[in-house]
């Protein structure tokens, strides 16, 4: 039986949509993740550097494994959000009389085969070569690296148990729970106690102490023992949870966008564009977690190293709209003929689609603006101009080349390491976004006045003249879209799932 679901699970594989995309696409989407990998790599390289100037008193090893559960505990913050279980696969075989305990042991073996348990060795493998490998010797790398895969497998272990568990609240409830176990002690009560709790449980793996290893490995034994009971008591809830509806409730934010004059009915659309979409849901749901990123690199940053960061802030303060922009018009995908035969204001609905994402933007800003006061006040004018530039000039250029860029796409497809609606026009568009920033570096440069001040003042001025000619420009892309959305239609129409 095994046998045969692996055999299903490739021919799933090589029969789906993304297996024939074009050769041009798979090589952006290998380019892509290759510089990825090539970045945690060089990272890796670094990081002993790195850590020896935060932690001058103590060896790189010592350092990182001082930051190991820390690592670990973003690890399991980001698999809560994004690892999934792998239903699809084996929903087919539910209306079978196939016996539900091996499915379930099915399940979580494939879920093994999983990213997240690879791309942490990308960052680790070199860091452990350098500091281990050559200076101390072969078994301690080794030791390490078993070290880090236990951890791994531990947080792998906790997810596939929440994500069996039946019923949401407490799935909810448990991982709360979890995630606060690290961030109460490691970031507010106790920090210096957890991160010698950390480096004494780094010492202890590479020092080869059994308990060190025989407690995550029956850990990880019993939550896979709790997933494999959980997982035949979910079986029915995986089978009936297309057939539940959506809720239409009236009231709420869209209720009150809605009130809201002119645009208010266009905002309210959009609100529930956003939330009750899979795809649009999850992405707005995980952004805030990228926003102590930010916060990190602003405390850390000083007046000349923050300008090397700018691409990175950029992307951060455009908020949510700088990535759900990217498919500006592609959310339109499902009701492309109605637009096309209907006498809709395009103008209207690209411009209050701005005039949201721009707000949501200055929002957020607003709200982080008394941390970056409080922990670096002199880069707040680079900041306001940031913010500025991504929703003027940054915001208009994704939005008037999302014309072309349309495709059709699942808006209740996951999220996370998603390549569908991905084009090579789209991987160029993207690139440009972020080389926008050179031509204010060189004005910059050229300004009398001091390099930090200059990029705030020219952000600010182009952010704020694409803002205030708003109107021409939205007028501009509303044109070029009804001129280009009959020829779209082909496009739209093709099923992509």
């Amino acid at each position: 039986m095994y046998l045969t679901l692996i055999r299903h699970a490739w021919l799933q594989f090589s029969r789906a949509h993304y297996f024939g995309r074009s050769l041009g696409v798979k090589a952006i989407i290998a380019f892509m993740a290759l510089i990825f990998l090539i970045y945690l790599y060089a990272l890796g390289g670094s990081l002993p550097w790195l850590l020896l100037r935060f932690f001058p008193q103590k060896t790189a090893v010592d350092a990182l494994f001082s930051l190991l559960l820390y690592i670990y505990a973003a690890d399991l913050l980001t698999r809560y959000f994004a690892q999934k279980l792998p239903r699809q696969m084996i929903r087919a075989y539910l209306p079978l009389p196939l016996p539900r305990p091996k499915l379930a042991r099915f399940i979580l073996l494939r879920s093994w085969l999983s990213i997240y348990n690879l791309y942490l060795f990308a960052l680790l493998l070199p860091f452990f070569v350098r500091t281990l490998y050559i200076p101390v010797s072969p078994q301690a790398f080794w030791l390490a690296m078993l070290c880090c895969f236990l951890l791994g497998g531990l947080n792998h272990a906790i997810v596939i148990w929440l994500k069996s568990w039946p019923g949401v609240a407490p799935r909810l409830i448990l991982g709360g729970v979890l995630i606060l176990a690290h961030v109460v002690p490691g970031a507010l009560l106790f920090p210096q106690e957890y991160m010698q709790f950390s480096e004494a449980l780094g010492q202890a793996f590479v020092n080869a102490h059994p308990l060190a290893f025989a407690l995550p490995l029956l850990a990880i034994a019993a939550l896979q023992w709790l997933s494999h009971k959980g997982l035949k008591r979910t079986f029915y809830d995986w089978a009936a949870e297309d057939a539940r509806p959506a809720r239409t409730a009236k009231g709420g934010m869209a209720g009150l966008l809605s009130r809201l004059p002119h645009y208010g009915h266009l905002w309210a659309l959009e609100w529930k564009l956003i939330t009750r979409n899979k795809r649009a849901r999850s992405n707005f749901v995980q952004f805030p977690l990228m926003l102590p990123l930010l916060l990190y690199l602003l405390y850390a940053a000083d007046r000349e190293s923050v300008v090397g960061f700018t691409p990175l802030i950029m992307m951060f303060l455009g908020s949510y709209g700088l990535y759900h922009l990217q498919f500006a018009f592609s959310w339109e995908s499902g009701f492309a003929d109605f637009l096309a035969t209907r006498k809709i204001s395009t103008t209207a609905m690209i411009r209050a689609r701005y005039y949201f994402y721009a707000a949501m933007a200055w929002a957020q800003f607003l709200l982080l603006m008394p941390f970056i006061l409080w922990l670096n006040p002199g880069i707040i004018s680079l900041a306001a101009g940031l913010v500025l530039f991504v929703t003027g000039p940054v915001f208009a250029m994704l939005l008037h080349t999302g014309v072309a860029n349309s495709t059709r796409i699942d808006p209740n497809g996951r999220s996370f390491m998603n390549t569908e609606g991905v084009s090579g026009r789209l991987f160029i568009t993207v690139i440009l976004v972020f080389l926008s920033i050179v031509p204010v570096y060189v004005i910059a440069f050229l300004l009398p006045l001091p390099y930090l001040y200059g990029i705030s003042l020219t952000t600010g001025g182009a952010g704020m003249a694409f803002v205030l000619g708003s109107r021409r420009w939205t007028r501009a892309t509303a044109l070029r879209f009804d001129r280009n959305k009959y020829h779209q239609l082909n496009k739209y129409r093709q099923s992509q799932w």
